[in-house]
């Protein structure tokens, strides 16, 4: 059994299937020039594999979740044996009933920890990798509770707004209700994040 700290996530399930940071911020920062050797967070490989464009040498990829390192070398697979209308079919982006097939085909390129991994994940890699992971479900989640909570025209007004001054006060007269603040409370803290169901 892995050794967890309290309140830290669970640790051997998928949390992200793609990156949420801006990679731009990563690039800027880092001046990747050809040749070069990186290490980067595995995370949902997003980022990582991004970094090709710049031909590095090498890239080492670490995660503190395994599960993370499963799915990059998943990606990896993917990227070697199918063509662009068949990773977009596996990833989820487009329809397929084929994707256990292709996962078959793919399991020969993966490491046997990986295989071992994905032979547990059968669901979702049924839907499609993308946005399946837990991190993923919870925004889905939360996106569907605001929807109840605040009502889908006003959600979408918020986004329609095109200054800061405009979103701020729209929040702070509209939005910021206390049926906004009960739900913040409850769905967006770090207990309900860390919580070990998937």
């Amino acid at each position: 059994m892995e050794k967890q700290t309290k309140g830290q996530v669970q640790l051997s399930k998928l949390i992200f299937t793609n990156n949420w940071e801006d990679p731009l911020i990563d690039e800027k920062v880092l001046q990747i020039k050809e040749g070069q050797t990186l290490f980067a967070i595995t995370s949902g490989c997003c980022n990582a594999l991004g970094f090709l464009r710049f031909q590095p040498n090498i890239i080492y990829c670490v995660d503190i979740n395994p599960a993370q390192n499963h799915l990059m070398e998943l990606k990896q697979a993917t990227f070697r044996r199918l063509d662009y209308q068949g990773m977009r079919a596996f990833f989820g982006l487009n329809p397929s009933t084929e994707r256990l097939k292709v996962f078959e085909k793919l399991k020969n390129d993966l490491s046997e920890e990986a295989v071992q991994f994905w032979k547990t994940q059968k669901a979702i890699l049924k839907k499609g990798l993308l946005m399946n992971g837990r991190y993923e479900k919870f925004v889905k989640l939360a996106g569907f509770m605001i929807r109840v909570v605040q009502g889908h025209s006003k959600a979408k007004r918020l986004f329609e707004m095109n200054t800061l001054k405009e979103q701020t006060e729209f929040y702070q007269n509209e939005w910021n209700n206390k049926r906004w603040q009960w739900i913040f409370k409850t769905m967006f803290n770090k207990k309900k994040a860390s919580k070990k169901k998937a």
